[in-house]
């Protein structure tokens, strides 16, 4: 019996040896373990690779200390005021008709803060960071607030055209004060009306930005999604190289089996 079992074993030995010794068996073993290996870097690579939630690690500041040269800054939003409405809207009475219509451009360079003209040639040929419309002439006292803070004001204002038949405009502004006096730093199309008798249609300024229609477009990260296409091509991958695995291992084992019957039943 010893023989016989010695016998089989050199059996399983040989049916080993034979499965490696096909060049297709070794083409196929191969692969598997290429694939495999392929596998594991991509998913090593992925784990690896930081997230867009992960937190940037900023070193600390040292908050300076004040002297008296240097006097203590208030931190946070600044306090809420009145709205100076009479100052406002005697600037807005005089801004829109001079820079918004382009009726004086002189005078419009007084009204403006500095940072805001440009040039004083460019600025006397409309050359201006002000979006121009033909506004009607007349009181624009009609303007919200959106906040108020002490030399600082923003708010919104809405300007029919002079001709009823053109688009009208809301304008979103901002008017700070220089040297004691209210001027307006900024003033632009926030949306546009289309006027009586044309199809409805309004249009914000996002819609004049790149891509304005999709809000996805301007958060700059992509979709969860798009990692399900090589999940999917990974988890493919690695079936295959199982099931590829498993059958090979049934094959071997069925012949062995059938080779150790064989045996069992020699004299």
């Amino acid at each position: 019996m010893s023989a016989i079992a010695d016998q089989g074993r050199g059996y399983r030995v040989g049916v080993a040896t034979l499965a490696l010794s096909s060049p297709r068996r070794r083409r196929r073993v191969l692969w598997a373990t290429g694939i495999v290996a392929a596998i594991v870097a991509i998913a090593v690579a992925i784990d690896l690779l930081p997230t867009h939630s992960a937190a940037i690690e900023q070193e600390p500041t040292v908050a300076a200390t004040p002297t008296a040269e240097q006097p203590v800054q208030a931190t946070g939003e600044p306090r809420t005021v009145k709205p100076p409405r009479k100052e406002l809207n005697a600037l807005l009475d005089a801004f829109v008709p001079a820079v918004i219509a382009r009726k004086d451009l002189a005078q419009g360079w007084e009204l403006v803060t500095p940072d805001a003209r440009g040039s004083r040639r460019d600025w006397m040929r409309g050359d201006t960071q002000f979006q121009q419309f033909a506004a009607r002439i007349e009181r624009y006292h009609g303007w919200t607030v959106n906040y108020s803070y002490p030399g600082d004001i923003g708010f919104d204002l809405f300007l029919a055209p002079s001709d009823p038949k053109n688009i009208s405009m809301a304008f979103r502004g901002e008017a700070k004060k220089v040297g004691g006096k209210w001027r307006i730093a900024v003033f632009y199309p926030q949306a546009t009306f289309q006027p009586a008798g044309k199809r409805a249609a309004v249009f914000a300024d996002t819609d004049l930005q790149p891509q304005g229609a999709s809000a996805a477009a301007a958060s700059g990260r992509l979709s969860a999604a798009w990692l399900l296409l090589p999940g999917a091509v990974i988890g493919l991958a690695i079936a295959g190289a199982l099931g590829f695995a498993l059958v090979a291992g049934a094959r071997r084992r069925a012949r062995v089996r059938a080779i150790e019957r064989d045996l069992a039943q020699l004299p």
